[in-house]
């Protein structure tokens, strides 16, 4: 099973992997990773209460959309956990929308489940939220030390504090 799609972290119960961190901040640089983890801070209010109407609506377009924008985003930044949460939403709700197309009917199981699930996500979510925020913090004191273009990078020591990113990140190649 990928860990990356799965929704379970390669190592133990953490929120965010730090293999993927580390993944993406080499392909797209510290400051674009950077970027990245803030707005997709910045977007979570935004996305949960979409889900919410969505469900509440039984909106199966706005949903499966929604849940796909959650679950694909959270892979990226490595919120492995919140991913397969949007994972099993995107799942119940093409389960609710394939029930009520072929039966004409309204809310079923799958919906019911869906909603059960949005108490779950937003437990996860707030805490996985406070997770990329101070691992963007951690990077943002990390890209604020990289000189500009031309100079040196001077290597960057390890956040083995907060065990969110691998040794090597921050350190020039």
């Amino acid at each position: 099973m990928d860990p990356r799609t799965s929704g379970t972290p390669p190592h133990g119960n953490a929120l965010v992997s730090a293999a993927v961190v580390g993944e993406l901040v080499e392909t797209v640089g510290p400051e674009a990773a950077l970027a990245f983890f803030e707005r997709f801070v910045a977007l979570w209010p935004a996305r949960r209460e979409r889900l919410r109407g969505a469900i509440g609506r039984r909106d199966i377009a706005e949903g499966l959309d929604a849940a796909l924008s959650l679950k694909s985003g959270a892979c990226m930044a490595g919120a492995l956990p919140l991913a397969g949460a949007g994972d099993r939403l995107h799942a119940l709700i093409g389960r609710g929308a394939a029930t009520t197309t072929a039966t004409g009917l309204g809310p079923d199981a799958s919906w019911a489940a869906a909603e059960a699930l949005l108490a779950e996500l937003d437990v996860l979510g707030e805490r996985t939220v406070s997770a990329l925020r101070g691992l963007a913090g951690d990077l943002r004191a990390r890209t604020a030390e990289v000189p500009a273009l031309g100079g040196p990078a001077p290597a960057v020591p390890s956040l083995a504090p907060t065990g969110v990113l691998p040794r090597s990140l921050g350190r020039a190649s």
